[in-house]
């Protein structure tokens, strides 16, 4: 599914953590998610996708895609720290309440084989 999308889009109104989030990020999509529950923790605002306020009307939405469909170098350079990010071990402080702030990437490795 991620290996032919651009974005990952998650306008939920509730998410513990935001594991598509992450799972985008495997791929080099940018994740877009609703500022909610932990969301944050797998996509700090800005570096490997874009944090929105949970009442932000599909426009807001639309105006931040828009420019970046239009600039392929700025796409390029989001997609590529979404790869990024998902592919840096985790550190000590990379942690927010409630959780880490990436899932352990063996964990995810051990079950696809």
């Amino acid at each position: 599914m991620f290996a032919g999308a651009h974005f990952s889009l998650l306008p939920t109104m509730a998410e513990a953590f935001g594991i598509s989030s992450c799972e985008a990020n495997a791929y080099g999509v940018p994740a877009l998610v609703n500022d909610v529950g932990g969301t944050s923790g797998a996509v700090p605002d800005g570096l490997n996708g874009k944090l929105f306020a949970p009442d932000a009307p599909a426009g807001v939405w639309r105006d931040y895609i828009a420019p970046l469909w239009s600039d392929p170098d700025r796409y390029t350079a989001l997609a590529g720290a979404s790869a990024g990010e998902y592919a840096r071990p985790p550190e000590l402080g990379d942690r927010v309440p409630g959780g880490p702030r990436h899932v352990d990437r063996g964990v995810t490795e051990s079950r696809d084989g």
